[in-house]
């Protein structure tokens, strides 16, 4: 039989020898479980840019009417012959391309239906009273739902769109996004408040890209701040639709 010095020597190894169980076992699962789900989520784009062209039927001119502080922005005509003559060059120079153009109707039609699973997305459009707002996330929620080429009706189109990948030497098959820098620097222009601007008047991505989503999920929460703060969503300044819907909204 053992003595009570040496039972307590056995005790106390068998004590260690749990405690250094129990943290090889905890550092296992920091290792396993934790350590993996801090890695960065990757997503796996598998479809392609679908071929199609869309566009709005109502075209806010320029912003100058922020110049006066006013909300509402006046409205071109679909049918102008200088916008009829810019659109006509997205078809011509694309003929592989199906062309779509939503006007209001159209428009509503389309988020009730594809973006019915999320009321709030289409509660907070359907609420928005500035026409310049609601043109950009509509083009967000074109894209992010069926993918294509969105692009302003006062464009024009200088190059198939099957030739931008091509002539910057990437493979359009693995081109899943494609989008423009609007202002890389530090402009002296009331235009441009900002040193960088992503060129949103002319966008392309795969269905469901990860960025599209992303700016999506931004603008509604953004949009949803601005309905409960204010009680409407009207932009009262060109620095609001840059920031809420615009070329500064994946920041």
């Amino acid at each position: 039989m053992l003595n009570a010095g040496a039972l307590n020597k056995l005790r106390l190894y068998i004590l260690v020898l749990l405690i250094f169980c129990l943290l090889v076992s905890i550092r296992y699962y920091e290792f396993r479980y934790i350590q993996r789900s801090v890695q960065p989520i990757r997503h796996e784009i598998t479809l392609d840019i679908p071929r199609v062209i869309w566009q709005t039927s109502e075209i806010p001119t320029d912003h100058d009417e922020f110049n006066n502080k006013r909300p509402d922005a006046p409205l071109l005509s679909e049918n102008d012959e200088d916008l009829q003559g810019l659109s006509r060059t997205w078809r011509d120079r694309n003929p592989n391309y199906r062309y779509e153009r939503l006007n209001d109707t159209a428009a509503l039609d389309f988020i009730r239906s594809r973006y019915s699973h999320r009321p709030d997305i289409v509660k907070i459009y359907e609420s928005i009273k500035d026409i310049i707002l609601q043109i950009d996330l509509l083009r967000y929620l074109l894209i992010l739902s069926e993918g294509g080429l969105y692009t302003d009706m006062d464009t024009l189109c200088c190059r198939s769109i099957d030739l931008w990948s091509r002539e910057l030497g990437a493979d359009a098959n693995k081109v899943k996004m494609i989008i423009g820098i609007e202002v890389d620097g530090h402009p002296d222009v009331d235009e441009f408040p900002f040193p960088v601007q992503f060129a949103q008047w002319t966008i392309a991505a795969a269905p469901q890209h990860p960025l599209m989503a992303h700016v999506v999920e931004t603008v509604i929460k953004k949009l949803t701040s601005v309905q409960d703060e204010n009680g409407q969503v009207v932009a009262k300044e060109l620095i609001n639709v840059l920031e809420w819907t615009g070329p500064r909204v994946r920041y």
